[in-house]
C-alpha cells in the first residue's frame, strides 16, 4: 500500500510582521501633584537635617504651558507665618517654604485650577543651599488615592541661588531636562 499523505501544513499565524511594542500608560491627570521629599544637599540619610526649602515649583502641561497652582498644603510642615507652602506658587523667586520639622520626610501637594497632565515640573531653589532637597518622589491624588509617577534620588542641585533643576515626569520615569534660571 501507498504510504499515507503527510499531515496538512497549520495555517500561518495572523499578521506575522514585526509590530511597535505597546505605548507606556499615560500618568494619570489630576487636580492634586504632590511632591514627598526625602533627603537634602549633603544630608541624604536626613540624620540632623536643617529643614527643606524651596522658592517655587512650576508644574508644566505636555504642550509646555505653565498649569496654575490655587493652593497648597504641606501636612505635619512647621513653617513661620512667612515661610508657608503657598510661597511655593506665588511667582517670587524671592520668597520661599521652609519646613523646619524636616526630618525623614516632608510633603506637599499642590492643587491645580483645573484638571491636568503635570508633564514636567521645575523647582527654584531657597536662600540656603543645604536645604535644597535631592531625593523625592512625586505623583497625583486620584479618587483619593495617591499615585507615584515618578522617583528621584541623588539629584544635584545647583549652588547658585534662584535656579531651578527641571524634570520630566512620567509613569514610570524621570529624566533630568535641564538646570536653569527661573530669573528672565
Amino acid at each position: 500500500p501507498p504510504p499515507p499523505p503527510p499531515p496538512p501544513l497549520p495555517p500561518p499565524p495572523p499578521n506575522t510582521e514585526p509590530r511597535p511594542p505597546p505605548q507606556p500608560p499615560m500618568a494619570p491627570h489630576s487636580a492634586t501633584t504632590w511632591f514627598c521629599f526625602t533627603g537634602v544637599r549633603g544630608n541624604e540619610n536626613v540624620i540632623n537635617a536643617v529643614g527643606i526649602s524651596l522658592s517655587e515649583i512650576y508644574l508644566y502641561g505636555p504642550d509646555g504651558s505653565k498649569l496654575e497652582v490655587v493652593n497648597a498644603t504641606n501636612p505635619g510642615g512647621n513653617s513661620v507665618p512667612s515661610e508657608t507652602v503657598h510661597n511655593l506658587y506665588d511667582g517670587d523667586t524671592g520668597s520661599k517654604w521652609l519646613d523646619n520639622d524636616f526630618n525623614t520626610s516632608s510633603c506637599v501637594f499642590l492643587q491645580l485650577k483645573q484638571v491636568s497632565l503635570v508633564d514636567r515640573y521645575l523647582f527654584v531653589t531657597g536662600n540656603l543651599p543645604r536645604r535644597d532637597p535631592t531625593s523625592w518622589s512625586c505623583g497625583v491624588v486620584v479618587d483619593g488615592i495617591e499615585v507615584e509617577a515618578s522617583r528621584i534620588a541623588r539629584a544635584i542641585p545647583p549652588t547658585a541661588r534662584g535656579r531651578g533643576v527641571g524634570h520630566r515626569k512620567s509613569a514610570s520615569v524621570s529624566v533630568a531636562l535641564a538646570v536653569e534660571s527661573a530669573r528672565a
